[in-house]
């Protein structure tokens, strides 16, 4: 009994402490004290008049970099933002320009805020680089890496755009570049409006993409991958687990899409691989020969024109293909465990669909 009693009292004791810590907490952030939002920046550093070679820019914190047509006649490049006190001092000492202003090379100071200010919530907000050029410079390659925070990149014209975080967010907009390579180790990536031959890798984290020209590569550990009117010559999607969608897109010579666990979704022109160990496949909208291959899931596919090979193969799951009226070709099908319905064959072509299922129906139609 005498415990009973002697842990109520310690615990009316500990919810007292707790209620007096919070009202302090509360009033401390009523006046500000614990709330650290930094002093403003704005800083700007000139570049030559001549076109410039490179940007590269480094930072712990979120930021946005954007191009922007100059209105004064000279090449620079503004940086604003808040900051410590002493990261202020460190910024404005930077002499990040090469000395024949073609070059910008720059990592923001951050100091160990944890260390400086125990208790405290550091709320800086977001950088913010502008890229001021005249109408007549360009600018050859593009660098932009946050190891820890968001990157927003828009409206670049370039030859080489490089750009990655290790935890954040990564969006790309507006960009046109011969090369583009975009990395996230933990975060989302979001393309949008780009012309270039693109590869995109992310281990943990959605990918989306909209309205890409050129060709595109996709290496993901796990998210799914949504890519919505890609026009281009290839296009490669490999993720070890999650969905990929490839919709209203033009691949004119192969599309190749591979995920170890999740469905595939794709309507495109062009040839079409596709294999999930685990997971649904549909296609369609197709106009080119198609390779299907699931170790368990059924497989749709929906031709709208005459193709010359189809091949299709699923140790566990249903086929369906549905042809146009005219398809000529010849039939091989086959199922352990399932019904078969095939067309006819025409011995008068080369043309050849096969499909093979180890346990499911299989249905073909025109």
């Amino acid at each position: 009994m005498h415990k009973h009693h002697l842990s109520k009292k310690l615990f009316f004791a500990g919810l007292v402490l707790f209620i007096i810590g919070a009202i302090g907490v509360a009033l401390t952030m009523n006046k500000g004290n614990m709330i650290e939002k930094g002093e403003p920046l704005t800083k700007q550093w000139d570049l030559s008049a001549e076109n410039i070679n490179s940007i590269a820019f480094s930072s712990e914190r979120d930021v946005t970099f954007e191009w922007k047509e100059s209105t004064n006649g000279k090449n620079y490049i503004e940086l604003k933002g808040n900051y410590s006190a002493n990261d202020k001092k460190a910024i404005q000492k930077l002499d990040p320009v090469s000395e024949d202003g073609t070059s910008f090379d720059i990592t923001v100071p951050e100091e160990e805020d944890w260390y400086n200010g125990f208790g405290k919530i550091y709320a800086y907000g977001q950088q913010k680089v502008t890229v001021y050029l005249t109408k007549d410079t360009k600018l050859a390659d593009l660098e932009v890496k946050s190891h820890s925070g968001d990157i927003n990149v828009a409206d670049f014209k370039i030859k080489k755009f490089v750009s990655s975080t290790n935890s954040g967010e990564l969006k790309v907009s507006n960009l046109e570049a011969n090369t583009a390579q975009m990395a996230t180790s933990s975060g989302d990536l979001e393309l949008s409006n780009m012309k270039a031959n693109s590869s995109v890798e992310t281990d943990s984290g959605q990918t989306d993409l909209t309205n890409l020209t050129g060709d595109l590569e996709v290496n993901g550990g796990s998210g799914d991958v949504n890519v919505t009117g890609v026009k281009a010559k290839k296009l490669k999607i490999a993720i070890d687990s999650g969905d990929i969608e490839l919709t209203s897109g033009t691949v004119t010579d192969l599309a190749v899409l591979t995920t170890s666990s999740g469905d595939i979704d794709a309507s495109t022109k062009g040839k079409v691989q596709a294999e999930s160990n685990s997971g649904a496949i549909e296609l369609a909208g197709i106009t080119n020969d198609v390779t299907a291959k699931t170790s368990s899931g059924d497989i749709d596919v929906a031709f709208i024109k005459q193709v010359k090979n189809i091949a299709i193969n699923t140790d566990s799951g249903e086929v369906e293909l549905e042809l146009p009226g005219d398809f000529k070709a010849i039939y091989e099908a086959s199922s352990n465990s399932g019904s078969i319905k095939v067309p006819t064959s025409d011995s008068n072509t080369d043309n050849r669909v096969t499909v093979k299922t180890s346990s499911g129906d299989i249905k073909i139609e025109k």
